[in-house]
């Protein structure tokens, strides 16, 4: 066997920009559309838009709201493109280590259930505690006392007349920590109810 050599083979590549490369294939894509799948893609973008302003309205309604727990600190507003998430200390909502509301909570979950009763979107309500072990009788665990926590804050939002089907409960125990547990400060921020407002 003995290949064949041509005589000074010429081989030339056209390099093709990013650029080029969207300006060749993107018509044909367009072009595949019906006029009903453009006019789609048109009101979903228009409802995306919509919604990512309703949920900065909601979130700075919840700050206006909630001003003086934000000040001292008991309660934090997060805002993202796609939810709203409400963080709440646990010493402003309940004693240590128990599930039942404290009365100065009462008036902050109004104040929430107030903003966000009108509105449709799913609302997360999320459990989570330090590390320390409570291994009591009626907690055993923290994911136990996460979940009541959590559980007892979803029934709360409803006597304030929020939709039940809107509502999920979660218990994370000490296992989605935002602080050091090494540390008094980083306990305390850990031990804490989150609300999460979807999209």
């Amino acid at each position: 066997y003995k290949p064949i050599l041509l005589d000074n083979p010429v081989v030339t590549f056209k390099p093709i920009s990013l650029d080029n490369r969207a300006a060749t294939f993107k018509p044909a894509l367009l072009e595949n559309q019906t006029p009903a799948e453009v006019e789609k893609k048109r009101e979903l973008s228009e409802e995306i838009l919509k919604e990512r302003r309703q949920l900065n309205q909601v979130s700075n309604q919840l700050e206006d709201a909630l001003e003086s727990f934000i000040d001292d600190k008991l309660v934090s507003v997060k805002r993202n493109d796609y939810w709203i998430e409400l963080e709440m200390n646990s010493e402003l909502l309940f004693l240590s280590g128990e599930a039942t509301l404290s009365k100065k909570a009462q008036p902050a979950l109004k104040k929430i259930a107030e903003v966000i009763n009108t509105l449709p979107n799913a609302v997360n309500v999320e459990g989570h505690t330090d590390n320390v072990p409570i291994g009591n009788l009626k907690f055993p665990s923290n994911w136990d006392l996460s979940s009541a926590r959590a559980t007892s804050v979803v029934q709360e939002l409803v006597k304030e007349g929020i939709n039940p089907t809107r509502l999920s409960a979660l218990g994370y125990g000490e296992f989605h920590p935002i602080g050091d547990n090494k540390k008094d400060e980083g306990r305390f921020k850990n031990r804490r109810v989150t609300l999460v407002l979807m999209s």
